[in-house]
């Protein structure tokens, strides 16, 4: 009973403001709409949670919401969250990380996040570290368009960013660069139209590329359907070779188990196998060094380090891994 009493006097300490318009009080509100983002629940089981919350402590609450309000104020607070500029930038340098995210029927959508400029630690960026600065959709975007955004921002904000970081596209960096910021191109990107300049004509990767293509069409419904590779991004796709590599070892290492029809099927993947151990090596090399510098970053030291690893572990003596090498 002592306890309980102890609660008691608690809850009554909350201040309890009623919303102008509206049924609940805004500590009703922000109870539930943090409860579903730390609990991970559905709308339904917070609101009985907060049923629960009310009986046993004491919060002498009026009514319960129903889940479809909470869904409604979760949806609410992500679209204000994305109309508001965080002010913890507005006394502190910052980065922007600016991309053409995705297509919105026939509208392309530009993203601008912001991030503290200085890296503070030895993991990868997490999602709370990252804030929403603008969210904007056109038909079509340009050089002189997308320096409106940065402009825009850099006013609600209060002063530009230290750096900004894209992707390679051409009307991205004229941009950034026409505005006079410093632009980071993102190292994923970067390191794939390396390999890209190289293999993205040769005859070689090109006939591979298209006998992947044909044999999921011609396969698709047969009985080998379940050897088929990996689908593959419609763009840049240098940037994610790795699953169909792995599918290709397999299926060189497991060839002489394969029936008459299967082998036949797939006798192409051996005929590539020289391709495919250049590219399996360029790729565990590169895909070694994004994982360390999506936690350790970039300073001098550590791309020593990089350029090293790349020394030591591109010894292949292919004329195509010795320019994506030196590249």
């Amino acid at each position: 009973m002592q306890s309980k009493k102890k609660l008691l006097k608690v809850s009554k300490s909350i201040e309890i403001r009623r919303i102008d318009r509206h049924t609940y009080s805004d500590f009703v509100v922000q109870l539930a709409v943090e409860l579903y983002l730390f609990t991970h629940c559905g709308f339904k089981k917070i609101s009985g949670l907060i049923r629960y919350l009310n009986d046993v402590f004491g919060l002498e609450l009026d009514r319960i919401p129903c889940a479809n309000s909470i869904e409604n104020w979760v949806k609410k607070m992500g679209y204000s969250i994305y109309h508001q500029i965080p002010n913890e930038f507005k006394e502190k340098e910052y980065a922007e990380i600016m991309d053409e995210s995705m297509m919105l029927g026939s509208e392309k959508m530009l993203l601008t996040l912001g991030v503290e400029a200085e890296k503070k630690s030895n993991k990868a960026l997490q999602h709370h570290e990252i804030k929403v600065l603008d969210i904007s959709v056109a038909e079509k975007w340009n050089s002189e368009t997308i320096k409106v955004k940065l402009s825009e921002t850099e006013k609600e904000i209060g002063h530009q960013p230290l750096y900004v970081i894209s992707d390679n596209d051409s009307k991205l960096c004229k941009s950034i660069r026409e505005t006079g910021y410093i632009q980071i191109r993102d190292i994923g990107h970067t390191m794939a139209k390396c390999i890209e300049q190289v293999y993205g004509k040769d005859e070689d990767y090109k006939l591979y590329s298209k006998q992947l293509a044909e044999v999921k069409i011609r396969e698709v419904m047969r009985s080998s359907s379940y050897l088929l590779p990996p689908r593959q991004r419609t763009m840049a796709r240098f940037m994610n070779l790795s699953p169909v590599l792995k599918w290709s070892r397999q299926i060189d290492k497991n060839f002489s188990e394969l029936s008459d029809e299967e082998a036949e099927n797939f006798k192409f993947v051996k005929q590539h196998i020289v391709l495919i151990e250049e590219l399996e090596q360029i790729f565990n090399c590169v895909n070694s060094i994004l994982k360390k510098a999506k936690n350790q970053g970039f300073s001098k030291k550590s791309i020593h380090k990089y350029i090293n690893e790349i020394q030591h572990n591109l010894t292949h003596d292919g004329a195509r891994v010795k320019q994506v090498k030196l590249s």
